[in-house]
């Protein structure tokens, strides 16, 4: 589904441009999927939920990020800590 028009505050003013840092490259990230995919065809697991860290420096309120976030990909994982 997607947004509608302004649905999500625009704060691109508030984050510099470049990512500071990511847990993992994206080459690293596309072997955890294929490790994943050969678990599930082995009957070993039939859920997992890898995950990402990016870090990018900003003066935007955290909560209000956590907000769009939320807005934009709702997950049941995601959690603000304050």
């Amino acid at each position: 589904p997607m947004l509608s028009a302004g649905s999500v505050k625009a704060y691109d003013h508030l984050f510099d441009t470049s990512l500071k840092a990511s847990s993992m490259t994206s080459e690293r990230y596309k072997k955890a999927v294929l490790q994943a995919k050969e678990h599930i065809l082995a009957g070993d697991i039939f859920q997992i939920v890898l995950s990402q860290r990016f870090e990018r420096r900003t003066f935007a309120d955290p909560f209000e990020v956590y907000r769009a976030l939320r807005m934009v990909n709702p997950s049941p994982y995601m959690t603000y800590l304050q």
